[in-house]
């Protein structure tokens, strides 16, 4: 009678308490008893558990809403990290080509100067000979034509050097 009819529905709580111990959030305890305490408590209990298994619906939800937006954040972040290191790629090649554009017009410069003197010397020496220098044309020609390559070489190399400066 009455023990059976309060032990029985104790041990059905007793064992859903320890199957949700062990992780079986949908155990229930069901009972189809008559309105006593035991009855509600069981409704109770399992009121409760509809409520835990909810929450932690719920909890799971949004933790794979964060971890999707993890994923998200990381990748963006890779993706800026691809571009700063593009960018600073770029920004050393910039630099290395206005180091080597510097370089380059330095070194314009300093053939220029010689270059100048040998032009002004050459010009020196052919008004000095006068007509003596007839003989000598076909040197002083040749001559003339390397100063003339040679300038032209270094007008290329200011224009690669300093494009700004020497555009056409």
């Amino acid at each position: 009678g009455w023990a059976r009819a309060i032990f029985k529905p104790l041990e059905r709580i007793d064992g859903v308490i320890r199957a949700v111990e062990q992780g079986d959030l949908g155990a229930r305890v069901n009972l189809d008893a008559p309105e006593d305490e035991i009855s509600r408590v069981a409704t109770h209990l399992d009121t409760l558990l509809d409520q835990l298994q909810e929450r932690e619906k719920r909890l799971r939800d949004w933790a794979e809403v964060l971890e999707t937006r993890v994923a998200a954040r990381t990748a963006d972040l890779e993706t800026a990290n691809r571009q700063l290191d593009m960018t600073t790629q770029q920004l050393i090649v910039s630099e290395k080509l206005a180091a080597i554009g510097e370089i380059t017009a330095g070194v314009a410069h300093e053939i220029n100067n010689p270059l100048a003197v040998i032009q002004g010397n050459l010009d020196v020496v052919r008004d000095d000979l006068g007509e003596r220098a007839v003989s000598l044309r076909t040197e002083f020609t040749l001559i003339q034509d390397q100063i003339q390559a040679i300038h032209i070489l270094i007008t290329k190399l200011l224009r690669f050097a300093r494009p700004e400066e020497y555009a056409d």
